[in-house]
């Protein structure tokens, strides 16, 4: 038995990106499906992920 029908799904599941921000203070979200949606900023936390691998740019110097 289904009473809501999917109205109250979470739209919360993974990390999400920042699409846009506005002055108001909301920002445009977007999963990884690409579904888009409108947040107030209060409610977004940053998500820093371990998973992934630092891009890291070498440089090698030289005496003169």
């Amino acid at each position: 038995m289904n009473l809501f029908g999917g109205k109250l799904k979470s739209k919360w599941i993974g990390p999400l990106v920042v699409k846009k921000t506005y002055p108001s203070g909301f920002f445009d979200l977007v999963n990884k499906k690409g579904e888009e949606f409108k947040v107030n900023g209060h409610r977004v936390k940053p998500y820093l992920s371990l998973d992934e691998e630092e891009v890291v740019e070498e440089l090698k110097l030289e005496e003169p």
